[in-house]
């Protein structure tokens, strides 16, 4: 099994719109510095951030 740690910028916000333009979404986006804790990554891979 392969996990990708790394959520690149922009990810959450560009998957919240196709969301939203396919209509599977109609709630408010989440910011993605709420939807993400790039802290967790950092530690895992040992990066300061």
């Amino acid at each position: 099994m392969r996990m990708d740690w790394e959520i690149r910028k922009g990810t959450t916000d560009r998957l919240q719109k196709a969301y939203a333009d396919s209509g599977v979404s109609t709630g408010t986006p989440v910011p993605e510095e709420k939807a993400v804790d790039r802290a967790m990554y950092g530690e895992a891979v040992g990066h300061k951030l």
